[in-house]
């Protein structure tokens, strides 16, 4: 498996789908008419895909598999000044004042292909292409103990107060950072998930 940046309209149309299938048909995500981010399912009677409001500032990554993409991962900016968070919630003043801020969403792996190597696969792409273009911050959000604990072993800081994106979901979620400009911690990470690969191979 590889992961890399996609760009075709075809390629991210699958991320789209596989998003759907993982995020909506598998873990029941609702999407409700007047959530404020745009959240829609386009192409329901074809090949159904999540988009939103940030498609246009969005950049794909797909975890690969020979030809066939597995898993995917969303880089998006800001639209209007506003992450696709802040539609939602006020964000930490550090990630809102960071110029080179960018947040996380969609991450997917179809449920085949689903294993630790997987997720330490594209965590080290991360912080490789991320280094390698200089950003600063990163966000996501997550539940507990599941993805969130996962994302304080790769070196995530936790932000406790617990949201919910709306009055209809039962549990709560959490905010996520990596501060990309710590270059100790990023080669550190990186070190750290070549050894975890290594192990799990």
């Amino acid at each position: 498996m590889e992961v890399k940046l996609v760009e075709s309209p075809a390629d991210i149309a699958t991320c789209r789908h596989l998003a759907w299938c993982v995020l909506v048909q598998e873990q029941g995500w609702q999407i409700l008419a007047d959530n404020t981010s745009g959240l829609r399912i386009i192409h329901p009677d074809t090949r159904p895909e999540l988009a939103d409001d940030y498609e246009a500032v969005a950049e794909w990554m797909a975890l690969v598999e020979g030809d066939e993409i597995v898993g995917c991962n969303r880089k998006s900016g800001r639209v209007a000044g506003q992450f696709e968070l802040e539609r939602y919630i006020s964000i930490p003043a550090f990630l809102k004042e960071d110029d080179s801020a960018f947040e996380h969403t969609r991450l997917c792996i179809a449920p085949k292909y689903r294993s630790k190597k997987a997720m330490l696969r594209i965590a080290k792409f991360w912080y490789e292409h991320y280094r390698e273009r200089q950003l600063g911050h990163f966000f996501t959000t997550g539940y507990e103990p599941f993805p969130g604990g996962m994302y304080r072993q790769l070196g995530m800081h936790q932000e406790h107060t617990e949201f919910k994106y709306n009055a209809h979901e039962t549990k709560g979620c959490f905010i996520y950072h990596f501060n990309m400009r710590d270059l100790q911690l990023v080669d550190s990470m990186i070190e750290q998930i070549d050894a975890l690969i290594r192990c799990a191979e």
